[in-house]
């Protein structure tokens, strides 16, 4: 299965997506570089890399991680719902809503969840709380289930 959502998001003719691994489980999301190509490139040149998985409480269904993006601009500000994921700069922060509610504020969208894998994501991303701290892996990819 992919992606529900395709964007521009090809290298030399191959789509990229992001794999989050966490819990030994894990997860594909297609990156919008139409949407955000400076904060993809940045997520790119950083790719592979770990970091903390923490739990959002505020936002109810909301993990996030610090990622090592050097430059940023604000791009695709948006008010994220399930299945986004997006960056907010002020404290170097990848966001994913796996939940129904909404973030309190606008964060940079820069890739989507696997429709599919939402439910999934969800039931795995409720554990963080119990377990926050644990590595979340982030890699690129060309295809799901790579």
């Amino acid at each position: 299965h992919g992606p529900a959502f395709l964007y521009s998001n090809k290298r030399e003719g191959q789509a990229v997506y992001l794999k989050l691994t966490f819990h030994g489980v894990s997860f594909y999301a297609t990156l919008l570089e139409d949407k955000a190509p400076i904060l993809c490139a940045e997520l790119k040149k950083a790719c592979p890399f770990e970091a903390r998985l923490t739990y959002a409480k505020i936002c109810d269904n909301e993990i996030v991680f610090q990622a090592p993006v050097a430059k940023y601009v604000v791009e695709n500000p948006v008010y994220s719902v399930k299945g986004h994921i997006a960056y907010y700069g002020p404290k170097h922060s990848v966001c994913i809503w796996f939940g129904d509610t909404p973030s309190l504020g606008a964060c940079d969208l820069f890739a989507l969840l696997d429709e599919k894998d939402i439910p999934r994501f969800a039931e795995e991303a409720q554990k963080v709380w119990d377990t926050r701290g644990e590595i979340i892996r982030v890699e690129l990819c060309e295809e799901v289930g790579a």
